[in-house]
C-alpha cells in the first residue's frame, strides 16, 4: 500500500486573539522535547517550573553526591543573569546550559534554564576524566553504570557551529513570547525558521527511532497509514520499504581503548 500524501491548509491564528504571545510561545516550547533537553523556569521566589525534564548526565552527579557543585554552579549563573541582565552561556562538570532572563520593563520575572549540552562530541580521555570525578573510580563498558553514563553522554545534544548561537536565538525568542513583548508573529516565525536547522542536530536519532517502528511487528502497520505520507518524506522515502538491509559493527581484538571503540562505532 502507498501511502497518500494529505494536503494541509495552513490557517492563520486570529490577529486579535488576545494571548497570541502566550500561545505562540506553547508551541516554541515543544522544542525542547523534539531536541530532549531540559529547559526549566525559575521565577522571582526562587522557585522551579520544569517545562521538559529527559533523564540526563545530571542524574549521576546526584547520584554521586555532587549536587551541591552543581547548585553552586546555577547560583553563579543565576547571579550573573540578574547583574548583567542578559542571556549567560555556562559550563560546568564537561557540559554547558544557557541561563536567559524573561524580564518586563526591566524587572527579571523569571530565568529560563536550559541544558545541559554539548558544543562539540566527547573524547575517550574527557569521558574517562568525568567520570572518575563523578564516581572516583576507573571507568570500564563492563560497569553497568559507567556503561550507561556512555550511553546518556552520547545522547546529549550537541550544538555544534552555527547551532549554538541558533539555539540562543530560539531561545530568547522564546524568552520575549513569555513576557509578551515584541511582535508575536515575528518572533514565532523567527524560531520556527532556527527550530527546522536544529532538528538536524537530532535527524540521525529520530530517522532510527522511526526506522526501528517499521520493522516492529508490534508498530509497523502504522506506516500504512496516511497521516504517515509526512514522515516518510522526511526520511527521504516515497513509500514504506520492503527489505531490510542489515550492517554488523565488529571490533578489533587488540583495541587497548573500548571507550574510543564505542565512541567511533557511535560516530
Amino acid at each position: 500500500m502507498r501511502p497518500r500524501r494529505p494536503t494541509r491548509r495552513q490557517e492563520p491564528l486570529p490577529a486579535a486573539l488576545p494571548s497570541l504571545h502566550a500561545l505562540l510561545s506553547l508551541a516554541v516550547a515543544h522544542t525542547f522535547d523534539w531536541l530532549r533537553i531540559g529547559a526549566t523556569l525559575r521565577d522571582s521566589g526562587g522557585e522551579w517550573h520544569a517545562i521538559h525534564a529527559p533523564e540526563g548526565v545530571t542524574a549521576f552527579e546526584l547520584a554521586h553526591g555532587k549536587g551541591t557543585e552543581r547548585n553552586r554552579y546555577n547560583d553563579r549563573c543565576f547571579a550573573r543573569v540578574y547583574r548583567e541582565r542578559r542571556t549567560i552561556h555556562g559550563k560546568h562538570a564537561g557540559f554547558h546550559d544557557f541561563y536567559v532572563p524573561i524580564a518586563v520593563g526591566g524587572t527579571i520575572h523569571a530565568i529560563l534554564a536550559t541544558g545541559p549540552f554539548a558544543i562539540s562530541r566527547p573524547t575517550s580521555s574527557e569521558i574517562l576524566e568525568r567520570w572518575h570525578w563523578l564516581s572516583g573510580r576507573h571507568p570500564h563498558p563492563s560497569d553497568p553504570e559507567f556503561s550507561h553514563y556512555l550511553s546518556v553522554t552520547l545522547e546529549t545534544l550537541v550544538l555544534e557551529g552555527e547551532q549554538l548561537g541558533r539555539y540562543q536565538r530560539l531561545l530568547e525568542c522564546f524568552a520575549k513570547l513569555s513576557a509578551g513583548l515584541g511582535d508575536a508573529r515575528a518572533l514565532a516565525t523567527e524560531a520556527a525558521a532556527l527550530r527546522s536547522k536544529l532538528e538536524e542536530t537530532r535527524y540521525v536519532e529520530w530517522m532510527w527511532v522511526e526506522a526501528r517502528t517499521m520493522v516492529d511487528e508490534r508498530t509497523r502497520r502504522i506506516w500504512l497509514s496516511e497521516h504517515k505520507a509526512n514522515d516518510l518524506a522526511s526520511l527521504g522515502v516515497d513509500e514504506l520499504p520492503e527489505h531490510v538491509l542489515v550492517g554488523l559493527l565488529a571490533g578489533h581484538p587488540d583495541q587497548a581503548d573500548p571507550v574510543g571503540e564505542a565512541l567511533g562505532r557511535d560516530a
